[in-house]
């Protein structure tokens, strides 16, 4: 299976995954990679030569749900939207400074 599909497994599995890229992730790891969580050896090990990068997994829940499927919860969108509000807020009342660095 394809990193898309198997993350699609989780999010129609889990639902609380749909809300929390933390809990898709470890769930990945666990169901599809096999990473071990018994002890801290185990898990560094398995970690390094099992694990699939938490971005190409969260790049996946996020071409899912731009389709409109397993999206997250109402409560998990409006605390999104009220993020986005706040900080569109902040770079209108110049109270977050953007620079450019230039090397």
């Amino acid at each position: 299976m394809t990193i898309r599909e198997n993350v699609e497994t989780i999010l129609r599995g889990f639902p609380a995954s749909r809300n929390d890229d933390k809990k898709l992730i470890l769930e990945y790891w666990r169901t599809f990679d096999n990473v071990s969580f018994d002890s801290i050896d185990k898990f560094v090990g398995s970690f390094i030569s099992k694990s699939t990068p938490t971005e190409s997994i969260t790049r996946a829940r996020r071409l899912i749900q731009e389709e409109g499927k397993y999206l997250p919860t109402n409560e998990t969108v409006l605390a999104r939207r009220w993020k986005k509000s706040a900080m569109e807020d902040a770079i209108r009342n110049r109270e977050v400074i953007w620079r450019i660095v230039l090397h």
